[in-house]
């Protein structure tokens, strides 16, 4: 009777841990999944979609490529190619030097000089409004004019528990959230997917902005398509979860090594 008592006590234990188990297992799985549907806003027949355009403002650099029939008359327009500056399309790339970039700087008050044209007023334009702009002006100068404009000083910042934190420079005026932390290579297993900490400068203001990745909420957020100088911090989880994080893995090991256990006893028992 004892024995069997005994052998009671030890499967409902056994029992036991193993919930404990498979809800720890749950918990960690909702915890790294992304886009998760946690409420009835979170559909995606719900959420409408974002559209996003860059408005140029104080401080950012352009650069900005003519061309025309007149290939001769093109060469007074372009006065950074004689310096090495070349337009790029990629989406964006490392930053692995200090150097600055050259091209046109808008001033504080939100100009840029441009050759032959003068000032020219640039803040709160797209860069498809600017192109469009300067292609109407340069018509006086040239022959059926093409212009190229790019965002040079678009750079982002991604840290803590990402695989690979760094600064980041856009060469497109657009980027969104989850392309940023791509490009960091992810986060790892100790970064909070539910709280990241978007920090942005604007307007003299500073906003702190947090992003759960684990909903789908994420792409409704005012932080979803990110600005200039943005800053994404990854908090990593408290010691206590990284150590479960840690000790996580062995716990199917335990598990079979208890059960191996479990059928020898019931095996010594069915012998006696």
């Amino acid at each position: 009777m004892i024995r069997l008592t005994t052998l009671l006590i030890f499967w409902s234990l056994l029992a036991a841990h193993l919930d404990v188990s498979a809800q720890s297992s749950k918990k960690k799985r909702d915890d790294m999944t992304y886009f998760q549907q946690k409420a009835l806003a979170d559909s995606l027949a719900q959420l409408p979609a974002v559209t996003y355009t860059y408005r140029l403002q104080p401080g950012d650099v352009l650069a900005i490529a003519v061309s025309s029939l007149n290939t001769d008359a093109d060469v007074v327009f372009n006065p950074f190619t004689r310096v090495g500056t070349s337009l790029s399309l990629g989406t964006a790339s490392t930053q692995n030097n200090n150097n600055l970039p050259i091209g046109y700087r808008v001033s504080e008050t939100g100009t840029i000089n441009f050759p032959k044209i003068g000032s020219v007023r640039v803040a709160g334009r797209s860069l498809a409004e600017l192109e469009v702009m300067l292609h109407d002006t340069l018509t006086t100068y040239l022959r059926e004019p093409y212009v190229a404009a790019r965002l040079l000083s678009f750079k982002i910042s991604v840290m803590g528990e990402v695989q690979h934190p760094s600064v980041f420079t856009v060469q497109n005026e657009k980027i969104t959230i989850t392309e940023a932390i791509s490009l960091a290579g992810d986060l790892t297993v100790y970064g909070k997917r539910e709280n990241v900490l978007v920090v942005r400068d604007g307007g003299g203001q500073r906003e702190f902005i947090p992003v759960d990745l684990t909903s789908r909420s994420v792409f409704s957020s005012p932080a979803y398509y990110l600005k200039p100088n943005d800053v994404i911090y990854v908090e990593p989880k408290s010691s206590k979860k990284i150590q479960a994080s840690r000790t996580l893995p062995y716990v199917p090991t335990i598990i079979s090594a208890v059960t191996l256990i479990a059928t020898v006893i019931l095996n010594v028992i069915r012998v006696k």
